[in-house]
């Protein structure tokens, strides 16, 4: 590592990328296995039950891939030099925009594969546009605690939210003030 704390050899880049890709698929598996969850319990009360865990799991991958990306492409990052609070919102926001791209995207590549027109593939009725909008709104909100972790984590450093997260006493380990 250098003194920035980045990543200098491909070893290292790699090993960073893959801690980044299954922080972020642990915690979108978690979220995605919830609302599959939740919809399971939905379908009962009609007597039909799925158990499609596999897809949250398939789901959450590509989406910490899609993250992975995003990051590539520095989504969010002109908030970087602001109030924490202001960068977890505002990474927030861009991803649930980029997630919403990236959906239409795909949905798009899906079509072409299907051998169907991009006129045909670009029809949006506004239930598919309401409920795109509502989505974005829902990722975005459910985005915040991850990004408010992964902010806290590049302002004060892993092994420094380990001790504040993990040990006893760690508020004041890490930050020397008396807890209480």
């Amino acid at each position: 590592m250098s003194e920035t704390g980045k990543p200098e050899t491909r070893k290292e880049k790699f090993n960073h990328e893959m801690t980044a890709l299954f922080w972020a698929f642990l915690y979108l598996f978690i979220l995605f296995g919830m609302l599959r969850l939740y919809g399971n319990v939905l379908l009962a009360k009609n007597g039909d039950v799925e158990i499609r865990y596999g897809l949250a799991a398939l789901n959450a991958l590509i989406f910490a891939k899609v993250i992975l990306i995003g990051n590539w492409m520095h989504i969010g990052q002109k908030s970087d030099d602001r109030p924490l609070l202001v960068s977890v919102l505002a990474k927030s926001v861009a991803f649930s925009g980029f997630f919403i791209a990236f959906h239409f995207f795909e949905e798009a590549v899906v079509g072409l594969f299907h051998h169907k027109s991009l006129s045909e593939i670009i029809t949006l009725d506004s239930t598919q546009l309401q409920a795109a909008m509502v989505a974005s709104v829902i990722f975005g909100v459910a985005m915040i605690p991850y990004f408010a972790i992964r902010e806290v984590t590049r302002a004060i450093g892993w092994e420094r939210l380990k001790v504040l997260l993990l040990e006893p006493e760690g508020l004041s380990k890490v930050f020397g003030t008396k807890q209480g």
